[in-house]
């Protein structure tokens, strides 16, 4: 029999807990060798498991071997059968064939300990929706022909493959013969892919799980298209750990976005976590090249509360590989909306193209809408707000631009809508775009009869008398930054901001 063992403040990174020994009579001692694929462990943490009740849990003995006291209930007539996980500080394994029967005799001694076999190599299935997805693996890529994994995964229900620096891949149908066309020749662990399907499908790509450590991922100015490489879910500040963002960056996946505010060490948004298999975009505001080495564990910071489910207007996000995010506070009726009852939507004519509810931020005591617009074109985008019965239609229209940022947490876009329940075909339309624009605005509604450009300082730097639906804005001599809009139609006056880059 083995000498008693004894557990001495081993905690687990992977959040098992800690096994409960005073509600089982007996344990069993366990002397084990930790071998994951070829490779003898010579650090890392064991848990001993019946079901998904952590019943034993040990790291590595002085002597190079896994001490564990495995908790079970003696003299019952089916005993406890033990399974096993190993956590190498990395990534957690699963997929130890040995199982061991509690008792009191225990199993393996320091010169003979018990062998625990974890096969190395470990499969990351994704769920892949019919059109448009942000892709990254956390399936170690060196040595692994990962890209033609994907291609084979993907099967003919692939349409495209598109990296940001690396090229693209198609599948075309050449005279019914499928093949793959394009400059795409590799995949890598630190990038995200944007892939095309005509049907759902799951994507399985087998390997070794990557240590993150190992796969860095350099961080330029402007827009980076991220992989995630943890194989847990993960707040952007635990993922991210000893990273230090510059103020204003955003990163944004496919339904949310969050922004850094240097100013408190907050990332806010309704982007709250990142997950396995998805992909990022990060925007960087630093002129300097940086770093991330994604974590395993660390301390939360604050999250603003993800408050867009059960939404009246649903945009079709599959259909479009890109979006533009606006921060924006609502104006209702002359006065800043402070309720999450609200629903903020971005349309292109009658279509959906994004919609969230308003969310409260509560450092900056703020209700703000976090709003992805999904697009693939230069279109006139306008918005709508609803309570879920009556809606309206606000004045203020923009220029959809994939990539685009409207607004910031310190400073969002001001979007004015007059009372809910008018009918739109009684509400003053004017559209301006492109907006912002390096100086030329068109602007267009029905019965203008003027329009004036106003300065930062009050003063009118443009005016004319219109009688038509439609005319040109020169702003080209005047310095760049905001302006308002005023036109005056035979239905009341509206109101505008105008950019000038």
């Amino acid at each position: 029999m083995v000498a008693a063992l004894f557990l001495c403040g081993v905690t687990s990174a992977q959040n098992w807990g800690t096994p409960d020994s005073h509600a089982k009579s007996s344990n069993t001692p366990i002397v084990a060798k930790v071998t994951l694929g070829e490779t003898v462990q010579e650090a890392g943490t064991l848990g001993a498991f019946v079901g998904d009740e952590l019943r034993g849990l040990a790291t590595i003995h002085t002597d190079g071997n896994f001490w564990i006291q495995a908790f079970y209930n003696e003299g019952e007539t089916n005993p406890d059968e033990f399974t096993f996980k190993f956590y190498d500080g990395t990534q957690e394994y699963t997929n130890c064939t040995t199982t061991l029967t509690g008792q009191e005799e225990g199993y393996g001694t320091p010169n003979s300990p018990v062998e625990l076999v974890f096969a190395a190599t470990q499969t990351q299935s994704v769920a892949l929706v019919n059109g448009w997805n942000w892709w990254s693996t956390n399936i170690e890529l060196e040595g692994n022909n990962g890209l033609q994994q994907l291609k084979n995964e993907l099967g003919t229900s692939c349409v495209k493959i598109k990296s940001r620096t690396d090229g693209n891949l198609e599948l075309l149908n050449m005279g019914g013969n499928m093949m793959w066309l394009g400059n795409l020749n590799a995949i890598h662990n630190e990038q995200m892919y944007m892939i095309q399907t005509n049907a759902a499908c799951d994507v399985a790509i087998s390997g070794q799980r990557v240590t993150p450590s190992s796969h860095p991922i350099t961080i330029n100015n402007g827009w980076n298209w991220i992989g995630y490489l943890s194989n847990q879910s993960q707040s952007i500040a635990n993922a991210l750990g000893d990273f230090v963002p510059s103020n204003g960056d955003k990163i944004k996946g496919r339904n949310g976005s969050a922004d850094y505010l240097a100013a408190m060490n907050m990332w806010l948004g309704n982007l709250t976590s990142f997950e396995p298999g998805q992909g990022y975009m990060y925007m960087s505001n630093s002129e300097e090249e940086k770093t991330i080495e994604y974590q395993t564990s660390r301390q939360e910071s604050y999250i603003a509360d993800n408050n867009s489910s059960d939404l009246v207007f649903k945009p079709e996000v599959s259909r479009f590989a890109f979006n533009m995010s606006v921060i924006a506070v609502v104006e209702l009726d002359g006065d800043e909306l402070r309720s999450d009852d609200y629903e903020l939507s971005a349309f292109v004519g009658d279509e959906c193209r994004g919609s969230v509810k308003l969310m409260f931020v509560e450092p900056l005591n703020r209700y703000m809408a976090f709003l992805l617009i999904f697009g693939d074109k230069e279109e006139s985008v306008h918005f709508v707000l609803t309570d879920g019965k009556d809606t309206s239609r606000s004045n203020d229209n923009v220029l959809y631009s994939d990539n685009g940022v409207l607004g910031s947490l310190t400073e969002p876009v001001v979007l004015h809508f007059g009372p809910l329940g008018l009918n739109d075909n009684n509400q003053t339309v004017v559209n301006v775009y492109p907006n912002p624009s390096k100086g030329v605005f068109r602007v267009e509604g029905n019965n203008l009869r003027k329009v004036e450009v106003i300065n930062i300082y009050g003063q009118i730097v443009y005016s004319q008398e219109v009688k038509s639906d439609n005319l040109q804005i020169d702003l080209r001599k005047r310095a760049s930054g905001k302006y308002l809009l005023r036109v005056v139609t035979d239905n009341g006056v509206v109101t505008n901001h105008l950019v000038k880059e």
